[in-house]
C-alpha cells in the first residue's frame, strides 16, 4: 500500500494506493473500493471489472487500460488462468474531470503512439514506491496527468479519423480493437449490429482498404509483438492469449505480417 501525503494540494493526482499482480499469481485480487476512481492496466490475461447493472463490466485484454469510478458496488474478477495488472487507487480534485473525459471505457493500444512508455511509467512507480514508500504526488501528478492527456488527444484524434464512416463499420473496428481475443463471427457480428454479413464486409473493406479479418489478425500481431517483449509467455500461450488457438497457424501469420518468428522478434528486441 502506497500512503498519500496529505499535506500536498488537493489539484494533484495522488496515488492512494497500488498493486501490482504478476502473471499466474497466487496471491487473491485487491478488493475495491466504494466510490473511489481507480486506473487498470492489463499486462496479461483477462478480467473484468463489474460496476454494477446501472453502468456495466469493463473487460480487460492484454494492453488495456481504464479509468473508472468503482460506485458503490464494483468486483475485480479474472477470466483466464493468468490476470496480470497494475492497479492504482486515484485521489485528486482533477480526477472527476479526467475522468469524465476518459472514464468507464477500455483503451486498447496497438496504434497508441505513447504505447512503448505506458508499462515502463507503472514500472517507475513500482519500482519508488518499493523504494519509499510513498509516491511524491508531484510525480505521480506529473506521470498521470501525462498520460490522461495524450489518452484524451487520442480519443479525440481516433474519433475525427473515422470521418463518414457507418456505425456498423465504427462498431466492427472497435470489436476488433477490444475483443480480439475473443472467437470472430462475422455472422453474429453482423446481425448484432443490424447489417448483413455482406453489407459490413463491403463497407468495412471500402472504408479501410482491407477486409475485416485482415484488420484483426494485424490488431491480434501488434498485441502479440506487445506480449512477446512484456512476459515471459510461452509462444503457444501468447497465440491463445491474442485469440489464435492453433499454435503453428499463429507461428505462420506472425511471420506473415512481420517477416519474423514471434521467438526470432523476442530475441531481436530484448528488454535489457
Amino acid at each position: 500500500m502506497i500512503p498519500v501525503d496529505i499535506q500536498s494540494p488537493a489539484g494533484f493526482i495522488h496515488i492512494l494506493s497500488g498493486v501490482y499482480v504478476p502473471p499466474f499469481s497466487s496471491a487473491s485480487f485487491p478488493q475495491i473500493k466504494s466510490d473511489t476512481y481507480y486506473l487498470l492496466y492489463c499486462i496479461d490475461g483477462k478480467g473484468r471489472v463489474s460496476l454494477g447493472k446501472e453502468t456495466g463490466t469493463l473487460l480487460f485484454s492484454p494492453m488495456s487500460l481504464s479509468l473508472f469510478y468503482s460506485g458503490k458496488t464494483a468486483s475485480l474478477i479474472g477470466e483466464s488462468e493468468t490476470f496480470s495488472f497494475y492497479l492504482y487507487e486515484l485521489w485528486g480534485n482533477a480526477m472527476d474531470s479526467y475522468h469524465a473525459l476518459l472514464g468507464n471505457c477500455i483503451f486498447s493500444f496497438p496504434d497508441f503512439p505513447q504505447t512503448q512508455n505506458i508499462l515502463p511509467m507503472f514500472q517507475t512507480l513500482q519500482r519508488i514506491s518499493n523504494h519509499c514508500g510513498v509516491v511524491s504526488p508531484v510525480i505521480s501528478n506529473k506521470l498521470f496527468t501525462d498520460l490522461f492527456t495524450e489518452l484524451f488527444f487520442w480519443q479525440e484524434a481516433t474519433e475525427d479519423s473515422l470521418p463518414g464512416a457507418p456505425n456498423h463499420v465504427a462498431d466492427l473496428k472497435n470489436w476488433c480493437d477490444t475483443h480480439y481475443a475473443e472467437n470472430f463471427s462475422l455472422d453474429e457480428l453482423a446481425e448484432s449490429f443490424g447489417v448483413s454479413k455482406y453489407k459490413l464486409c463491403r463497407d468495412f473493406s471500402s472504408y479501410f482498404e482491407i477486409s475485416p479479418l485482415q484488420y484483426l489478425n494485424h490488431q491480434r500481431i501488434e498485441y502479440a509483438k506487445n506480449l512477446l517483449l512484456t512476459t515471459n509467455d510461452r509462444i503457444y500461450e501468447i497465440g491463445n492469449a491474442v485469440g489464435i488457438e492453433n499454435t503453428n497457424h499463429f507461428i505462420n501469420l506472425f511471420k506473415k505480417y512481420t517477416g519474423t518468428t514471434p521467438n526470432e522478434f523476442r530475441h531481436s528486441h530484448p528488454l535489457f
